[in-house]
């Protein structure tokens, strides 16, 4: 047997191992079916096991399968303000009547939906319920992912995502306070954020000993590096040992592969996407789109008339990731560079170009900003699982490759 043959076959035994796993086994808020399939936290954080990418992290970790949704941000955000800052569910948490979540009263931003066309506001509904998703031109918004969230509504969010799936306040990867550089990473001090990025001891420390969820790491690079997680994630193929261009493991790319501007030979004459509609604002695309359906119109309600069907081709990567290049940009945990105010963006958005939704592409903002097309997912430890007949039918189907 090869030592090609071995490496791949650890890696696939790996990637369903991780696929299966009985991530938090209690049932929180955090609903992780977002297409109701019957899905669960052990379908939606993909495995991406260590090693392989040259450079690259040699130790594996768990990615959300999708963008974080108007539909699970908003239920966070009710459960945060029925907490009222009793527990960490809620802490440091500034709810105003106009729907604006800031950290302290007249602190930076964590969310608003004054920008946001997917979540409204009803200050006059009963605590717990106030936060909804919407329909716009007839499109339902719930499973588009969220966006105008800034970084540290991000970081909220993880954390609340610990305490939700069970792991306990102790476990939330980052520390919270009213001031903007109280919000950092739990393996570094205050003081040395102010000027400074995790080192390398600090970011083993959170990979090896906080098992709460958190935001990637880029580790300050546009390519492989030993804590460059979004990219492991989005360019590296552990089937075929290479690096692609694209986060759905090609590299190539047209209108039919991701959420993006000027894919569609023929733009601006003709839109990307059907939820495009001329320049309006609703520009992405449900999480997950992009899957090799040829989809009809009745099937999402989308607003371009002139669309009958829409091809796409499929997104998903060899870890079954979708959506990281386009749709929107994700926030990455790190700063642009030490001790700055802001923060890493990865993957490209609606609004970027082929060029910028690479996987190495490597952007950045001000850690407060909420912008359209910003929006983020998670990552965390992955918990030990197993799957015996997957396995068997993934050793089944290498052989047959092999052969």
């Amino acid at each position: 047997m090869s030592v090609s043959w071995n490496y791949r076959t650890a890696t696939l035994l790996a990637l369903v191992a991780g696929a299966l796993a009985p991530l938090s086994a209690l049932a929180g808020v955090f609903n992780p079916d977002v297409y109701g399939t019957g899905a669960t936290m052990a379908d939606y954080m993909r495995t991406v096991p260590g090693g392989g990418q040259p450079g690259g992290p040699a130790y594996t970790f768990a990615m959300g399968r999708y963008e974080i949704t108007n539909a699970q941000f908003a239920a966070f955000l009710n459960d945060a303000q029925l907490d009222g800052g009793a527990t960490g569910r809620g802490s440091n948490m500034y709810f105003q009547d106009d729907g604006r979540i800031r950290i302290a009263d007249g602190g930076p931003t964590i969310f608003r939906t004054g920008g946001q066309l997917g979540i409204t506001y009803n200050s006059s509904a009963p605590l717990g319920s106030r936060f909804g998703t919407q329909f716009v031109s007839g499109t339902d918004m719930s499973v588009h992912p969220v966006h105008t969230v800034s970084w540290f509504g991000a970081l909220k969010f993880a954390n609340w995502l610990t305490i939700d799936r069970g792991l306990g306040e102790s476990e939330r990867a980052y520390t919270e306070g009213a001031t903007a550089d109280g919000w950092h990473p739990v393996t570094i001090s205050s003081m040395d954020w102010t000027t400074r990025d995790l080192n390398a001891s600090e970011r083993q420390a959170l990979v090896n000993d906080v098992k709460g969820f958190r935001l990637p790491m880029d580790n300050h690079s546009a390519t492989a590096s030993a804590y460059n997680e979004f990219y492991k994630a989005a360019a590296w193929d552990p089937i075929d040992g290479v690096n692609h261009v694209y986060g759905f493991g090609r590299d190539t790319i047209d209108q039919r592969d991701a959420n993006a501007t000027g894919l569609n030979p023929n733009w601006p004459a003709l839109p990307d996407d059907p939820f495009e509609r001329g320049f309006n604002p609703q520009q992405t695309t449900p999480v997950g789109f992009y899957d090799g359906t040829n989809w009809q119109q009745s099937d999402w309600n989308w607003p371009d008339d002139s669309f009958a069907t829409f091809q796409t081709r499929a997104n998903e990567n060899a870890y079954g990731v979708f959506d990281l290049s386009g749709n929107v940009m994700e926030w990455g945990q790190d700063q642009r560079s030490d001790g700055s105010d802001e923060r890493a963006l990865r993957g490209g958005s609606w609004s970027g170009s082929y060029l910028d939704i690479e996987g190495s592409d490597r952007n950045h903002s001000l850690h407060g900003l909420t912008d359209a097309n910003i929006g983020f997912r998670v990552v965390a430890a992955p918990e030990p699982g197993a799957g015996a007949a997957l396995l068997v039918m993934t050793i089944l189907a290498l052989g047959r490759r092999r052969s």
